[in-house]
């Protein structure tokens, strides 16, 4: 794909319509995101009769091959963005179909490849899509209006995924789990063709590479020579490690444990993603008041303590349903505001020369400590080291409440590395997640 030549203020209208087919294909293209991270997919997989700890590996394997983001994003900078990011959407779209696929064999080997290779097409595009996504938004979004754009991308692809998860939880509530979830995978990847409709058109502004341009090796390790940087991807790696796992041991929990149905799972999942969107807007504006050490600070100890009364449920003098809801939405609050002090620590620590990968470095290390943090607590769960029912004063506990209680310790523990977080801008300008 050849990039767009800049041509002053006479590329405004391409910018401006470029702009909504980016917004257009984000909205399109994170629905498969939320499919996976509210639960959906692990819920899907249990349903197909693999066994919860498997299912939950399954789920860590997704991020994987996040490691190669490194490579493909200086790939991409010297091949071309939208190249890379086509193909990452058809191979995203060929995993989905797969997935979807699984539940029309009977169960056994046929099912398990299926499986296996729905899993393995959906991950190897993850970093794919992500390698290029923002370079490609950075050279087209003026700097003017850049704030702006991403407020409405944000808030843009958030709308239509809480509307999409009400309408998963509806139709679970009136089907067989297993078919229902199999046809909104086949539905999402009907959906897919209209992401690559939008993304095919946004056009390409990033500059053409240098012909001195060097090697990723070098890129690699001038970026972990660049101040600060190293030690804070140090700092996401382990911040993904502790946290990585805990909604998959939340929808586990509530799925084995609590015995609710999955309608009723995907509707916390829901209260989840509505507490991301006003941690995103919340964690913007302290960040900008007050820096991002203080976010940090606080999200270390709300994630731990929210965790820790998930697990204390029955303790609370309110209706289940309504205690788990609180947990969610909070929960959802505070990860999402602490991501958006990662995302501003970021673009403060990237160096002048190879941004994209640093870049994709840092984004690497995150989702290498969140598989970690899910790999763990399969082997755990699977090797039974934790007791499947004990008890809590008068509650009845099960093994995702132990490795629930595992991570609270942990997250707290890990306040003490707050010293890894390079203070890089006297007034923080937070860039909001897209």
């Amino acid at each position: 794909m050849e990039r767009t030549a800049e041509g002053g203020g006479d590329d405004e209208p391409i910018r401006r319509r470029g702009m909504g087919a980016a917004v257009a294909s984000q909205c399109f293209g994170a629905l498969p995101t939320v499919f996976i991270q509210s639960g959906l997919l692990l819920l899907y997989l249990i349903s197909l009769g693999i066994r919860e700890s498997t299912a939950l590996a399954l789920i860590s394997s997704l991020n994987l091959p996040d490691l190669l983001r490194i490579f493909l994003a200086h790939h991409a900078e010297k091949r071309g963005l939208k190249g890379v990011g086509v193909m990452a959407i058809l191979i995203n779209s060929s995993g989905l179909l797969s997935l979807a696929c699984a539940a029309w064999f009977p169960e056994g080997q046929s099912r398990w490849v299926m499986v296996l290779l729905g899993c393995a097409l959906v991950a190897l595009s993850s970093p794919a899509l992500g390698a290029i996504w923002f370079p490609l938004l950075q050279a087209l979004i003026p700097e003017a209006v850049r704030g702006r754009f991403f407020g409405v991308l944000r808030f843009s692809w958030q709308v239509v995924a809480l509307i999409f998860l009400g309408v998963c939880t509806t139709f679970l509530s009136e089907g067989e789990a297993m078919h229902v979830y199999s046809n909104i995978l086949l539905v999402l990847f009907v959906l897919q063709f209209f992401r690559w409709w939008f993304f095919r058109k946004i056009p390409d502004f990033s500059p053409p590479p240098s012909s001195s341009d060097s090697g990723v090796a070098r890129d690699v390790k001038a970026a972990l020579a660049w101040p600060g940087l190293a030690s804070f991807a140090a700092y996401v790696f382990l911040l993904g490690a502790a946290t990585g796992a805990a909604r998959s041991c939340f929808t586990l929990a509530e799925k084995v444990t609590l015995s609710l149905g999955d309608d009723r799972v995907v509707l916390l999942s829901n209260l989840t993603l509505l507490g991301n969107v006003l941690g995103f807007v919340m964690g913007g504006w302290v960040i900008d008041r007050y820096g991002t050490k203080l976010v940090f600070l606080v999200g270390h100890f709300g994630a731990g303590c929210l965790i820790a009364s998930f697990v204390a449920r029955d303790l609370w003098p309110l209706p289940l349903m309504v205690s788990l809801g609180s947990v969610h939405f909070c929960l959802g609050l505070v990860l999402s505001a602490v991501s958006v002090a990662v995302t501003t620590e970021q673009f403060g620590l990237l160096p002048d020369r190879g941004r994209a990968v640093a870049l994709a470095m840092m984004g690497s290390t995150t989702m290498l400590g969140t598989a970690f943090s899910g790999f763990l607590a399969s082997v755990l769960v699977e090797r039974g080291l934790f007791s499947s029912s004990w008890s809590l004063g008068s509650s009845q506990l099960g093994p995702y409440d132990a490795l629930l209680t595992l991570m609270t310790i942990s997250v707290l523990l890990l306040s003490v590395t707050l010293g890894l977080i390079p203070s890089v801008l006297k007034q923080h300008r937070h860039i909001p997640q897209i």
